[in-house]
């Protein structure tokens, strides 16, 4: 199985905040699995537009990911560093075909 996640819409406020840097990783419980492109000087919602991940071979089973503990976790340091932690659990449905 692969995973593909991308075109994350933002949906908080008009937030214009310039983030001095962003990340991405994707986790499985406590284990990274992937990590996307850092990025600086940007928005949190100009920054998800762009945020990719693809993973290749995975687990050859659904039943796997259904009772696994996937979830985003998004880091966003301003420009006095204070960081800002955003986890986003991601979950499949009953076919296994795409996310929610």
């Amino acid at each position: 199985m692969d995973i593909y996640i991308s075109n994350v819409e933002y949906c908080g406020d008009n937030d214009i905040t310039k983030y001095k840097n962003i990340e991405c990783k994707l986790y499985d419980g406590n284990n990274l699995i992937n990590a996307c492109e850092k990025d600086s000087n940007i928005t949190l919602e100009e920054y998800l537009k762009n945020v990719k991940f693809n993973v290749n071979d995975y687990s050859n089973t659904c039943n796997m990911y259904k009772e696994s503990k996937l979830y985003s976790q998004i880091d966003a340091t301003d420009i006095n560093d204070k960081t800002l932690t955003y986890k986003v659990p991601l979950s499949i449905n009953d076919n296994c075909s795409y996310w929610d």
